[in-house]
């Protein structure tokens, strides 16, 4: 069974997910009208209410760092979304892995909402955050509004 907040594969008889302990089998009440929904459903089945991530009403977990450069700070992290979403790319070096260095593009539907993403991943002695933008950007933006031609 799939964890339907981390994704982690669980035996089919696990009551909580092994990876980061949400329940598997319970619900959560609908914070409008109380109604107990599936774990996953992320509307109430009653009232048509949005239910939180996971269709449970508990908290979001704290951020995990994968590498001692791995942003966990919220500020910091609404920083780095809200500076992506300014120059449309985003640039990680050793966030989520040691040695790996990746660049990323939106790909945006018609009515410009980001629908998946571009990326190309480099390890850090190959090259510099300065090279994958004067390398890589161009082609990942070209390929991006190619892709993005195809969506309407």
């Amino acid at each position: 069974m799939r964890c339907p907040r981390c994704r982690h594969e669980n035996r089919e008889t696990a009551h909580f997910c092994g990876e980061c302990g949400t329940s598997l089998t319970g619900g959560a009440p609908c914070p409008h009208c109380a109604t107990v929904n599936p774990v996953g459903q992320r509307f109430c089945d009653s009232c048509g209410q949005r239910l939180a991530v996971g269709g449970s009403a508990e908290r979001a977990r704290e951020p995990r760092a994968y590498t001692p450069r791995t942003i966990t700070n919220p500020a910091k992290i609404r920083d780095a979304i809200l500076n992506a979403r300014t120059v449309s790319y985003s640039i990680v070096e050793e966030e989520l892995d040691a040695g790996l260095i990746a660049i990323s593009v939106p790909i945006k539907s018609a009515r410009d909402r980001t629908v998946a993403a571009l990326s190309i991943f480099s390890h850090v002695d190959r090259a510099s955050s300065g090279q994958m933008v004067d390398q890589f950007l161009p082609h990942l933006r070209d390929a991006a509004t190619e892709l993005r031609l195809q969506l309407v």
